[in-house]
């Protein structure tokens, strides 16, 4: 393991996202990798989140949970030979996967516009696993490039897909995610997305609306842009434009009870900042 010193540094969100979530990642090979991140330069962004929005950390882990509960289920019932992770960011993902199940996929490909590099150096320290996982650096916005990225390292359109698009399309145009998306439509919808969107403020109660455009406001100081969020109705819009079929979309208030057959943080539709949603395309 790496010393204190040398630990990775990754932009104050990613580190914020991965230390919010730390309850998630059990296994060895994710432990290792947290315990190589450097969270010391985050204390300010989580003051000023715990103060917009306390129940960030909490949104966050039903997220992964959600995630990780739907790779389950979907590979309960079929076999798929990849898995790509678009906007993969510094998540841990692949080393969730590589261990729970090491035998499915063919081909885990994890894309980002930055990072992928160091990352890819990162875990070869502790797999082995080199032909298994690709770790490519390209803007996922840019269509055509990010498919030759993909297909000039082996990915094969005509094998089945899990896509993880988790985190992304909150700061990318709607017809930027229509573009790629449309890249992974199948004759027979035999490709999966799952994926998170913000809600927009006519979706949130208004007992929970100022705490809502708090945390917006509050990752907003750290990202470029304004956030792009939807209702409930615009996502199933967005679905239908690539012939999509839904197959889960989920509030939080369902996600946690799923999670724990009760409500803790989260008691009616439109709180907790984000939906999930899963379709066929």
């Amino acid at each position: 393991m790496k010393g204190h010193n040398n630990r990775m540094k990754v932009p104050a969100t990613s580190a914020l996202m991965l230390f919010y979530t730390r309850p998630i990642y059990t296994t060895s090979l994710e432990q290792q990798y947290l315990d190589n991140i450097d969270f010391d330069e985050i204390n300010e962004l989580t003051t000023g989140m715990d103060a917009a929005y306390s129940l960030f950390d909490q949104m966050l882990l039903l997220r992964k949970q959600y995630i990780r509960r739907m790779l389950q289920e979907i590979l309960a019932d079929s076999s798929y030979q990849q898995l790509l992770s678009l906007g993969a960011g510094h998540d841990p993902l692949s080393f969730h996967v590589l261990e729970n199940y090491p035998t499915v996929f063919e081909n885990i490909y994890e894309v980002d516009i930055a990072n992928m590099n160091n990352k890819s150096s990162f875990y070869k320290q502790y797999t082995t696993d080199d032909q298994l996982l690709h770790f490519l650096q390209c803007d996922i916005t840019n269509a055509a490039k990010l498919w030759q990225t993909l297909t000039s390292n082996g990915y094969n359109h005509n094998l089945p897909v899990i896509i993880v698009f988790e985190g992304v399309i909150h700061f990318i145009t709607d017809d930027e995610f229509l573009a790629v998306m449309q890249l992974f439509k199948s004759d027979n919808r035999r490709n999966i997305v799952l994926m998170d969107y913000t809600l927009s403020d006519e979706s949130v109660p208004d007992t929970v609306l100022k705490g809502h455009q708090g945390c917006l406001r509050c990752v907003g100081n750290y990202v470029e842009g304004l956030f792009n969020t939807h209702t409930r109705d615009e996502m199933k819009e967005l679905v239908e434009v690539v012939d999509g079929e839904i197959i889960s979309l989920q509030s939080m208030q369902e996600i946690e009870y799923a999670v724990k057959e009760y409500n803790d943080f989260f008691t009616q539709p439109g709180e907790g900042i984000e939906e999930m949603l899963t379709f066929r395309i």
